[in-house]
């Protein structure tokens, strides 16, 4: 069973955005009527970010948590601001003809660093569910982030709760150890053929420890 629904958010401008999404995504969750499985919370929007974080109960001078400024504040150290032309080699000429003829302007298109910071954190999270409750520990929140600090704008959360069965760890065990299986099986092959011995029991036993152990123990 799957159950999803999507989350409205409005950012600001000129500054990077915080969103605390954790109870919409906990009302989702128990809408879900699934007791055990996974939620996932992405968005598709390729200058933000999901992130779980603790809650760090006092506030920076910003208006943001201490943690959520710590991180912004590391962040502009790493990858600065796109605060002008040079900075970056995006956006190209041709990356700015093509937000031309969509309607943006070339001020919106150097958005360069909140693109490059969502590719390293990541647009998802996956929280696992016990019993109707999201494992997100004693202080866990679930936060969206838009770094992109040109312009405010609407932005999509998508929340995906999945129910987990049985049958459906062990098909999932099965199809993400494929590739280790299909490696070793044919050295088995060989293997057996030498011995001359069934190569069925052996190939069996290769499926089954790589998904109780995982990939490397065959490796």
């Amino acid at each position: 069973m799957v159950y999803r629904e999507a989350i409205k958010l409005q950012s600001n401008d000129k500054v990077v955005t915080f969103h605390d999404v954790t109870d919409r995504v906990k009302k989702i969750a128990a809408a879900s009527g699934i007791r055990d499985g996974i939620v996932v919370v992405y968005s598709h929007h390729t200058t933000c970010s999901v992130i779980t974080q603790e809650c760090a109960f006092d506030m920076s001078m910003t208006g943001l948590e201490t943690l959520q400024q710590d991180l912004v504040d590391v962040f502009e150290k790493v990858v600065p601001t796109c605060s002008r032309e040079g900075i970056y080699l995006h956006p190209g000429p041709k990356a700015l003809a093509f937000a031309a003829s969509v309607g943006e302007d070339a001020r919106g298109c150097h958005n360069t660093d909140a693109h490059l910071i969502s590719s390293i954190i990541g647009r998802n999270v996956t929280i696992v569910m016990v019993e109707g409750e999201m494992d997100l520990g004693e202080f866990g929140h679930i936060h969206f982030i838009d770094w992109d600090k040109t312009r405010g704008r609407s932005r999509t959360v998508q929340v995906m709760v999945i129910a987990m069965s049985l049958f459906s760890g062990i098909i999932s065990a099965f199809v993400d150890n494929v590739a280790t299986v299909l490696m070793v099986a044919p050295v088995a092959l060989v293997i057996c053929k030498k011995l001359k011995i069934s190569p069925v029991p052996v190939i069996i036993c290769i499926s089954i420890s790589s998904n109780l152990q995982g990939a490397a123990t065959l490796v």
